[in-house]
């Protein structure tokens, strides 16, 4: 959805953890990304804490090429 936005690497680390500087980045309010998120998590149900359930998801999202 937000693809021609380009978020260099070191800021996605910063922008992980804080909604209002993703919000910010992404040039919505934060509401947006807040909804955004519960819905995502609401599809997936899986442990964003757990790093074994991050990598999976972002293995599935490099096969299905919605990640760089």
């Amino acid at each position: 959805m937000y693809t021609w936005i380009e978020i260099p690497e070191n800021e996605l680390k910063e922008m992980f953890m804080n909604y209002s500087v993703t919000a910010e980045k992404m040039y919505v309010h934060i509401n947006t990304i807040r909804k955004k998120i519960d819905k995502v998590n609401d599809l997936v149900k899986i442990d964003w804490e757990d790093h074994v359930d991050r990598l999976k998801m972002e293995i599935l999202l490099q096969f299905l090429g919605l990640e760089e």
